[in-house]
């Protein structure tokens, strides 16, 4: 269940930024605290700049539950943003710096007996 809400994060985010919505009611469901703000900037940033984010082949998602107490857990995930990067506009031109392999690190709230991405931390290279 933890896992699950982590992915549907994600989905919500991938969503928002292919609609340039920072306010899809999906993401709001699947994220809250720095986390939601995160993702609302990243699309709002994104819309403005005119980039536009593709997801190719081999894209997937590597979450892992470390830690869970309570009401609270932590995922850690292995993304590689090159399968997913920030093109300019309809180009095939990627945005300088939008690929790299980074650990996300996510903290995790129950919400109404829903698991949400509530803090996101991204270190480079691998976890």
């Amino acid at each position: 269940m933890v896992n699950d809400g982590y992915v549907l994060f994600w989905q919500a985010f991938i969503n928002a930024q292919t609609n340039w919505d920072p306010n899809l009611p999906e993401l709001a469901r699947h994220a809250s605290g720095q986390a939601l703000s995160y993702a609302r900037e990243s699309v709002t940033a994104a819309r403005t700049e005119g980039w536009v984010r593709v997801v190719r082949d081999g894209f997937q998602i590597n979450s892992r539950v470390v830690r869970r107490q309570g009401d609270t857990a932590r995922v850690s995930d292995v993304q590689d943003w090159s399968k997913w990067p920030l093109l300019v506009g309809n180009s095939d031109e990627v945005v300088p710096g939008s690929t790299p392999r980074q650990c996300i690190t996510a903290g995790m709230v129950l919400r109404g007996g829903t698991w949400v991405v509530d803090t996101l931390t991204f270190a480079p290279n691998t976890c």
